[in-house]
């Protein structure tokens, strides 16, 4: 994150060249003024380095004004929404060291040409204000972007879980919950509460609820399955055995981060690496793909469905080394489907997010597998072709949540590559319906498609506008 600090010695540079150019002069002739190196000088307008106050007023001196308008933050109306980018909550918060950057590399970016730069920080400002981006929204995208470099597997939060299921003595799936809620009682001196969350009008949508202080407390909505239950309970323990800070007031992305890396904990405690990648090969060696046995192989680890594909995505990048994956979670709210959660190793695959008032393709399996939900699970695979001739072998689960009462899905996408074949052995059960896919109705070119639930209004708008160009170079060429 840029420090304030940073940002002041940014602003001061900015202003000081700005100044010294509008004056038409060079980086000695200003340094000769004001008793400076040049590359003392040139160091200052980079935004390196911070002078004395009293190199400060030769300096104002030097550029024939005040030393309060040279100390002040106000800029040119070129720079002013470069300004506003620096001082705003986004900047301070977006952890550069998470992706290799440091803060003397982001000034260097913005020094090279500030003015371009503020012209695209007026953009991107005025994109996140049209479409109400919050920080949430600015965290979860660095996240994912954080998730993806690294494939969604780090082997020092899989070696911690492996030392403590040794030293707690996990004895099998079926006993996790009793075994994890004694250990956080009797260890950690908690108290769970599985009753206020569903009383309390205003904390009923909460599914789990932590007070960290002299009594610690973990709230649990009593909707939960015990998977659920179980799961938000290792959450918990990993928040103690990693060291995380307790302060759940705190809304920055370390907060984030942190949970992230609890969550993690949490799914490579419960579904011990090892057992779980010989059970997964053992499932995909099979010639025809049994939707019954998926489910089976879910109920085996105790899992919530969730832990349980974001598991998958782990164990196929470390342990089948393919990485060519999406994964999607979609509920369906009042009529509506929507995308929650998505990720995407590698590239950006097909299907993918787009805008949420748009109708995304009944034909997706995280959709259908979302229509076919009555009382009991539902688990189906098939062949998606995408609208780029891209071929994804898709595996979905969908179920009922109790808790949102809505239905849920959860898909797990691998692009077909030949090293897929050698892992997937059902790739050719010829059960596997191929099925191509669009994005959205308002996209999809099909426009006889049967699955179709709202017209091809933007399709047709991009046909349109090619048409439209198409003439318009008739008439003037």
């Amino acid at each position: 994150m840029l420090k304030k600090k940073t940002v002041l010695k940014f602003i001061l540079g900015l202003k000081i060249r700005q100044l010294r150019i509008r004056q038409e002069l060079s980086l000695k002739e200003l340094a000769d003024i004001a008793d400076l190196s040049v590359s003392y000088l040139n160091e200052i307008e980079k935004g390196k380095k911070y002078p004395k106050i009293e190199k400060l007023a030769a300096l104002a001196e030097g550029l024939k004004i005040d030393l309060g308008e040279l100390l002040s933050f106000k800029t040119g109306r070129n720079l002013h929404p470069l300004l506003k980018f620096m001082e705003s909550d986004m900047v301070e918060n977006i952890p550069l060291e998470l992706f290799g950057l440091s803060e003397s590399d982001v000034v260097e970016l913005m020094g090279h040409d500030p003015e371009k730069f503020a012209s695209f920080v007026l953009t991107v400002l005025q994109l996140t204000r049209a479409y109400d981006v919050k920080m949430e929204d600015v965290y979860s995208a660095a996240l994912r972007s954080f998730i993806e470099a690294h494939e969604n597997y780090f082997s020092e939060l899989e070696k911690i879980a492996k030392k403590m299921r040794s030293e707690w003595s996990l004895s099998s799936e079926d006993k996790y919950y009793e075994e994890l809620k004694t250990i956080l009682q009797r260890k950690y001196n908690y108290e769970i509460d599985e009753q206020v969350l569903a009383d309390d009008v205003l904390l009923a949508d909460k599914k789990v609820l932590a007070k960290r202080a002299k009594i610690n407390k973990l709230y649990l909505h009593s909707s939960l399955t015990d998977e659920q239950k179980t799961f938000y309970i290792a959450c918990e323990l990993g928040h103690i055995i990693l060291g995380h800070a307790s302060d759940s007031q705190d809304h920055s992305f370390s907060v984030t981060l942190q949970n992230y890396r609890s969550r993690y904990f949490a799914g490579a405690l419960l579904l011990e690496e090892k057992n779980f990648s010989k059970d997964l090969k053992q499932f995909f060696s099979q010639t025809k793909f049994d939707g019954s046995l998926f489910l089976q192989l879910i109920r085996k680890y105790k899992a919530n469905s969730e832990t349980f594909f974001h598991r998958l995505t782990q164990m196929f990048s470390a342990h089948f080394k393919i990485d060519d994956i999406f994964f999607l979670e979609v509920h369906e709210e009042d009529g509506a489907v929507k995308i929650k959660n998505e990720l995407h190793l590698t590239q950006l695959h097909g299907p993918h997010g787009v805008r949420m008032s748009e109708h995304y393709c009944e034909r997706w399996i995280a959709v259908k597998s979302l229509k076919q939900v009555q009382n009991s699970p539902v688990a189906l695979a098939q062949i998606s072709i995408a609208e780029n001739g891209s071929e994804y072998f898709s595996l979905s689960l969908a179920e009922y949540s109790p808790h949102l009462k809505n239905r849920i899905s959860y898909t797990i996408g691998f692009a077909l590559r030949p090293e897929l074949r050698s892992i997937i052995k059902f790739l050719d059960d010829k059960s596997l319906n191929r099925i191509p896919i669009g994005q959205t109705c308002e996209r999809c070119a099909k426009l006889d498609c049967a699955e179709r639930t709202t017209p091809a209004t933007l399709y047709l708008k991009k046909i349109r506008d090619i048409d439209s160009a198409r003439r318009i170079v008739e008439l003037t060429s």
